[in-house]
């Protein structure tokens, strides 16, 4: 308390006018001040609604400025601050709105048959998010403009929340969540629960530090054995993913560092990893999902557009985490076929 007490003095003593006094009486009058504010629990509050001619020793005055009229001050109210402020607030929101709005940052056109469901309710989301976020970042602005401290400001009033408005605002926010995540949750679970449809692509894609690596059966439709004992990552192609060449079903199958896909075919894709969780992420085919260590995670999906798409670690993996990324090369039907069997030849 002795230090609230020298603090305020000190403050008192900035404002009030001390020509021709000595020190004692201008601590003196301070200490008379301090009485004044200290004598009631609302004799601070009157002196803030009513400091413009105070009829007083002095007037402390935190919230503007204070000249000396006689033995009473004229207070004027600082409103810049609370007006820039909220023109400070205001121009963030705006700004950051219009890099959405504008779509300065924004996916890449999308090549997969899900990509139209995706991109929309990614534009639902960003929509609602936006109106909830103006509203409150413009609302928040306004208020510290209009409730700045002023000489007329009313004495300070303390509330302990209202229960009915934080009860509405969380059922609100939950119906919101909970409903864009059942909205997207069609697409997200046919991807990963259905069967991928007859005459699908298999593709088997295996990450490793810090590499692809793309597997095809071959004409048998079957995958070779593979074992952890084999597995050389430094010479790369069918050592780095240990594939079993005893094994006859291994006889037939492609290993490379691209992976080529047919358009306008499903592929159904097994994602693996050798050594830590990677995330196997196709910007443009909508397509993300990590490879874990011990896991053979089953997903497809359907290409619809020709052409080259890069492809992506999107999981923290070591220090060559920057440099895991690979190529998907989109062709006809045709020129896929063409590619595989021109593999299936280098085997021989």
């Amino acid at each position: 308390m002795e230090r609230e007490v020298e603090s305020l003095l000190l403050l008192a003593g900035k404002i009030f006018n001390t020509e021709n006094t000595t020190e004692g009486q201008r601590v003196r009058r301070t200490e008379n001040c301090l009485r004044i504010f200290s004598d009631s629990r609302n004799s601070l509050g009157f002196f803030v609604s009513s400091c413009d001619k105070l009829g007083a020793d002095c007037c402390f005055a935190p919230w503007g400025t204070a000249t000396a009229v006689g033995k009473s001050f004229d207070v004027r109210e600082d409103w810049g601050m609370g007006l820039a402020l909220m023109g400070l607030i205001w121009l963030i929101t705006l700004v950051s709105t219009y890099f959405f709005v504008a779509k300065t940052w924004w996916l890449p056109v999308g090549a997969a048959d899900a990509a139209k469901f995706i991109d929309g309710q990614l534009a639902l989301t960003f929509v609602l998010m936006g109106i909830v976020f103006l509203a409150a970042q413009l609302s928040l602005g306004y208020i510290v403009w209009r409730y700045r401290e002023q000489p007329s400001s009313p004495p300070v009033l303390y509330s302990h929340g209202n229960t009915r408005l934080e009860i509405v605002w969380t059922v609100l926010t939950t119906v919101l969540f909970v409903g864009l995540n059942l909205m997207g949750s069609t697409v997200w679970a046919s991807q990963r629960f259905d069967q991928a449809g007859p005459g699908a692509v298999q593709v088997e894609v295996t990450g490793m530090q810090f590499a692809w690596y793309f597997r095809y059966p071959g004409p048998d439709g079957k995958y070779g054995a593979t074992s952890p004992k084999l597995m050389d990552p430094s010479a790369g192609g069918e050592a780095a993913v240990g594939l079993n060449p005893s094994d006859p079903a291994a006889k037939d199958d492609v290993v490379t560092g691209t992976m080529y896909l047919p358009v306008d075919r499903e592929v159904d894709v097994s994602l693996r990893a050798v050594d830590v969780i990677h995330s196997f992420f196709v910007p443009s085919l909508r397509f993300k999902q990590d490879t874990v260590p011990g896991l053979n995670i089953h997903m497809h999906f359907k290409p619809t557009a020709i052409g080259e798409y890069e492809i992506a670690c999107a999981e923290l993996c070591g220090l060559g985490h920057y440099k895991m990324h690979g190529m998907v090369h989109v062709v006809s039907q045709e020129d896929f076929d063409k590619w595989l069997a021109a593999r299936e030849a280098e085997k021989q």
